[in-house]
C-alpha cells in the first residue's frame, strides 16, 4: 500500500516531526506501506535537525520555506506525479486551506482517501470547517479538539492519541544531583525549565517576566530556557528581553546554545534536573513538553486553556490562570485564506504565575506530589496511544461514516 504524507519533516524536533517521525517508522517497520513524505524545514527551526535520525528509511522531499513556503507546491506537485492509496496530512487545519480545491480536484482523478490528523489550539474557525468536513477521516489529537470540532458539527471527527517517545523517564535523585552540580557548580538551587520554539504563541517573555520577580523574591532560583535567543520570523531577539528583566548574569539564566543540537537522551537529563517546568503557550494543540516532563516525574506548570488544561487537571499539574482579566488578553498572528489576520488569545496572569511558582518552590513536598500525579498520568497516556497499522491497511475499503475507533 503507497502513501503520501505531509507535514514537518521528521528530521526535525517540532512535535509535529516527532508524531509524524514516529507514526511513519511505525507503518514503514511493517514492511506493508510504501510512504513519501513531503517534510516541511522551516530555516527558522533548522537548528532542531535531530541528531540520531538524520536518513529515513523512506523518501522524504524536504522542503525550505523560504523557496516554497509551507511545501504546497510540492505537495501538489506530489500528488500529481505519483499513485497511491492514502494522503496522510500531519498539519494545523488552516496550513493547507488555500490549495484544498486543487488537493480534491486529484482526489476526484485519483481516488485517493485522506487521513487528516490536526491540532486544534484555539477554537476553531469557520474558514477552517471546508477542509474538515471534505477529508475522509478527520482525525484530531486531543479532547480540546475532539470537541470543539463536534461544537462545529464535524460529526465523523475522531481523537486518536498521538504516540510518546520512550526516551523520556525519571533519573534516580542522585543522578539528578550530579548533573545539577555539573551544569551550575551546586544543586542548592531550584531550577525553573522552559522548552520550546522561540515564537509568539509559546509566549517566551511572559515567562522570563514571572521568572525574574521570582528570582527577586527567592535569590536561589535559576533558570534555564532551551530555544533559540533569535528566530528572525517569529520571536524576535530574546537578548534585549534578558538585559530588559534583569537577566544578564548568565549565573542565573541559562540558555541552550545557538545552534546547539540537543539529542532526546540530553534532553531527558535536561527536564530531570528542572524542579518546576513552565508552558504558558497562548494554546496547545498536544503539548508534547507538557508529556516528556510529566515522564520525567517533573512538577509541571502550565497556561489553563486549550489542551493543556487535560493535561494538568486533577493534580497532575498546576494550572496558571489566563484571559481571566482585558489586561491578559493578547493578539496571535494567523494565516486564514492565505492572508495574516491577528486573533484574539489569552495570555497568563504573570501575578498567578508568581504566586504559585514560589508556592511550589516553598513547598518541595507539594512538588513531588504533582509530579508523582504527573507521571503516573503520562505513563497512562503512552500505553494508550493509538496503533495506527491497523487502521491504515483497512481504511482504503472502510466507508468514512463507519469508522468507530475512538479512544
Amino acid at each position: 500500500m503507497k502513501i503520501v504524507s505531509y507535514g514537518d519533516s521528521v528530521t526535525i524536533q517540532t512535535g509535529h516531526g516527532r508524531m509524524t517521525k514516529a507514526i511513519l517508522d511505525s507503518l514503514h517497520e511493517t514492511g506493508k506501506f510504501e510512504i513519501v513524505h513531503v517534510g516541511v524545514g522551516n530555516p527558522d527551526i533548522s537548528h532542531l535537525i535531530n541528531p540520531f535520525e538524520i536518513q529515513t528509511p523512506y523518501p522524504e522531499y524536504k522542503i525550505n520555506d523560504t523557496v516554497d513556503p509551507f511545501g504546497k507546491q510540492t505537495l501538489l506537485h506530489t500528488i500529481a506525479k505519483l499513485n497511491f492509496e492514502i494522503l496522510f496530512i500531519v498539519a494545523d487545519i488552516w496550513r493547507l486551506a488555500d490549495i484544498w480545491d486543487k488537493v480534491k480536484q486529484f482526489q476526484q482523478v485519483k481516488s485517493f482517501k485522506i487521513v487528516y490528523y490536526f491540532p486544534v489550539d484555539q477554537p476553531m474557525r469557520d474558514s477552517w470547517l471546508p477542509v474538515i468536513k471534505d477529508c475522509d477521516f478527520p482525525i484530531t489529537y486531543s479532547m480540546y479538539g475532539y470537541h470543539e470540532a463536534k461544537k462545529k458539527g464535524i460529526e465523523n471527527i475522531k481523537y486518536f492519541r498521538p504516540p510518546v517517545s520512550n526516551a523520556y523517564y525519571p533519573l534516580s535523585p542522585e543522578e539528578r544531583r550530579q548533573i545539577k552540580i555539573r551544569w551550575f557548580g551546586t544543586d542548592d538551587i531550584v531550577l525553573i525549565g522552559w522548552v520550546g520554539q522561540n515564537q509568539i504563541r509559546k509566549d517566551p517573555r511572559r515567562f522570563l517576566k514571572a521568572a525574574s520577580l521570582v528570582y527577586k523574591l527567592r535569590p536561589k532560583v535559576r533558570v534555564y530556557l532551551h530555544t533559540e535567543v533569535y528566530s528572525p520570523q517569529n520571536g524576535g531577539d530574546l537578548r534585549t528581553t534578558f538585559a530588559d528583566y534583569g537577566f544578564s548574569n548568565q549565573n542565573v539564566l541559562a540558555v541552550k546554545g545557538e545552534g546547539v543540537v540537543v539529542a532526546e537522551s540530553e534532553l531527558n537529563n535536561i527536564y530531570n534536573i528542572m524542579d518546576i517546568y513552565v508552558n504558558n503557550a497562548l494554546g496547545e494543540g498536544l503539548s508534547y513538553t507538557i508529556l516528556e516532563a510529566q515522564l520525567a516525574k517533573t512538577c509541571v506548570m502550565a497556561s489553563d486553556n486549550t489542551s493543556m488544561s487535560e493535561l494538568i487537571s486533577d493534580g497532575r499539574g498546576v494550572p496558571i490562570k489566563c484571559g481571566t482579566q482585558h489586561s491578559e488578553i493578547t493578539y496571535l498572528p494567523i494565516e486564514e485564506n492565505g492572508k495574516l489576520i491577528y486573533i484574539e488569545r489569552p495570555a497568563i496572569s504573570i501575578d498567578d504565575c508568581v504566586q504559585k511558582m514560589i508556592d511550589l518552590i516553598d513547598n518541595p513536598a507539594k512538588r513531588e506530589l504533582i509530579a508523582n500525579k504527573g507521571h503516573a498520568f503520562a505513563m497512562d497516556f503512552k500505553s494508550k496511544s493509538f496503533k495506527w497499522e491497523k487502521f491504515m491497511e483497512d481504511i482504503v475499503t472502510m466507508d468514512k461514516e463507519v469508522v468507530g475507533i475512538e479512544i
